[in-house]
């Protein structure tokens, strides 16, 4: 009977050890491993590139001429500003038909200030990872020294950037902005900790994943080809400004994961000042630069009212339906009489208010 006792008492014993261990498997859960990925950000730092040159003669007729694709003169930003990077990190899902990147979770995001005159690679962020398939955003702006907050884009999310259309800066290089993307798998099959892979370039021993950031916008400065007739008539630039007003729909937002605007206005304005005065015997003069969100892979158009006035506010002259090509990380030139043009209304129609008769018009 004790025999038989103690062979029960081990029975329940092993039941219960075993309880004990599965309790241990089910809710010991294994820590997930990570791997060291290094990501290098290569913010490009070249001038744009020339684009195209339309020139409007004294009788307003239009012509363009395409320019040869060599660099523009190098600029430097303004001092006490530096170069402020942001890089998002979203695990993604490489089975989704569309581009977009919304239905993705950002997991990390990383903001630095850079030095504004850096050059390539500006950075290297080290960080680690679990296994996954992953995406790097990228975005470069300029911001203040040691205020590394939104300044001429708002950027909570890279997926949609949007400019601060009522912050026009006095030196308008800084608005120049760069921004890039990078998919990356990391595959713990690999080795012990894994390693990045990357598309078209497998794997990365070194852990290294290159970001490449390029402008996603154009530029085009707008020159006064009557300056010299200008001054001679008595007129003066200084401490005047232009109100430029885009008309027709211009983009206001970018989506870096889809390399393309993503918002657009119907129109908006802003003020610029103009510049000091130069020689009388000055051909030419610049007015004003801007940079624009524009397409990836081809060449948008914008029109342009443009409204010049003194320093006294009194308005100098009104050039309307400025159309004005634009290339993604390209100068647009455009030389006009802005400053010698008769004010009118651009050719549009007006309503003569003591008219008291009518008009017939057979069709």
């Amino acid at each position: 009977m004790y025999k038989k006792l103690y062979t029960l008492i081990l029975t329940l014993c092993g039941v219960a050890s075993l309880l004990s261990s599965c309790d241990r498997t089910i809710h010991e859960y294994p820590q997930p491993i990570e791997s060291e990925v290094i990501i290098e950000t290569h913010i490009d730092r070249t001038p744009p590139l020339y684009h195209k040159e339309v020139v409007y003669g004294p009788k307003w007729e239009r012509s363009v001429k395409v320019l040869d694709a060599v660099s523009t003169p190098a600029y430097q930003p303004a001092e006490g500003y530096a170069m402020r990077l942001i890089l998002d990190i979203y695990r993604c899902n490489p089975t989704r038909a569309t581009r977009s990147m919304r239905q993705d979770e950002r997991v990390a995001r990383h903001v630095m200030e850079l030095d504004k005159d850096a050059l390539p690679p500006q950075n290297r962020l080290y960080t680690k990872l679990p296994d996954g398939n992953y995406c790097i955003l990228a975005w470069a702006d300029y911001v203040r020294k040691g205020q590394p907050t939104d300044t001429h884009y708002s950027t909570p999310t890279l997926l949609n950037i949007l400019s601060n259309i009522k912050n026009y800066p006095t030196d308008i290089h800084l608005k120049s902005c760069a921004a890039g993307q990078q998919s990356f798998t990391l595959d713990m099959n690999l080795g012990p900790e894994g390693y990045p892979l990357l598309p078209d370039m497998g794997v990365q021993r070194s852990r290294l994943i290159p970001v490449l950031l390029s402008r996603p916008v154009a530029r085009y400065t707008l020159v006064a080809s009557d300056y010299r007739a200008f001054v001679q008539d008595g007129g003066k630039l200084k401490g005047g400004k232009v109100k430029v007003t885009y008309k027709q729909y211009v983009s206001i937002g970018y989506d870096v994961s889809q390399k393309e605007p993503n918002e657009f206005i119907s129109t908006y304005s802003f003020e610029a000042p103009l510049p000091d005065d130069l020689s009388q015997d000055t051909e030419e003069i610049i007015l004003l630069k801007d940079y624009l969100f524009t397409s990836f892979k081809k060449e948008d158009n914008i029109i342009v009212d443009l409204c010049f006035f003194d320093a006294n506010g009194v308005e100098i002259s009104r050039c309307a339906n400025v159309e004005v090509p634009l290339l993604r990380n390209h100068e647009t030139v455009v030389k006009a009489p802005f400053l010698t043009k008769k004010i009118d209304n651009g050719g549009q129609v007006s309503i003569d208010e003591k008219f008291d008769g009518e008009h017939i018009v057979e069709i």
